[in-house]
Parts: C-alpha cells; sequence; structure tokens
C-alpha cells in the first residue's frame, strides 16, 4: 500500500465494496472460523454485508469515510459512526 492515502466521504456507489471490504476482514478471524466452521461461505457474507451496509447508509444517523490508496485508487478500509442524540 501506497504511503499516500486520504479520508473521503463514502458515497451510494461505494457501498457494495464496504460489504466486500468487511466481509474479506474477517474471514480468517478465529472466531469466525470457531463459530461457523464450515461457512457462512465469502459470498454470502458479501451478499448480507452489503444489505446491512446500505441500510446503515440510509440511516441519516450514520456516517461514513473511505480511506482510498491514491496510487491505484482503492478502497483499503472506511469506518462507520453512529450519531446518538440524547
Amino acid at each position: 500500500m501506497s504511503d499516500n492515502i486520504r479520508l473521503a466521504p463514502v458515497i451510494s456507489i461505494n457501498v457494495p465494496e464496504l460489504g466486500h471490504i468487511f466481509a474479506e476482514a474477517f474471514l480468517d478471524d478465529l472466531l469466525r472460523l470457531f463459530t461457523f466452521k464450515h461457512g457462512p461461505d465469502l459470498a454470502l457474507s458479501i451478499t448480507n454485508n452489503q444489505a446491512r451496509f446500505q441500510v446503515a447508509y440510509n440511516n441519516p444517523s450514520n456516517r461514513f469515510l473511505k480511506i482510498i490508496d491514491e496510487s491505484t485508487r482503492e478502497i483499503v478500509g472506511f469506518i462507520q459512526w453512529t450519531m446518538i442524540e440524547n
């Protein structure tokens, strides 16, 4: 990864990629492997995460930022905040 990264707001066309990034990030997670010995498979995880992040993105209480590797223009990470009003 390049040293040249930047933060930017997530836009709607980025949401499916967030689901993919999240699924890939936990693919080899020990707790996940212990809990789901033979799955859920990657494709199912991606689909479920994409739907979950689309709902979260449409919620006005949530804010998303993406981290972009400027050398490849690839999203290499993201963060989600949920704003809670008292």
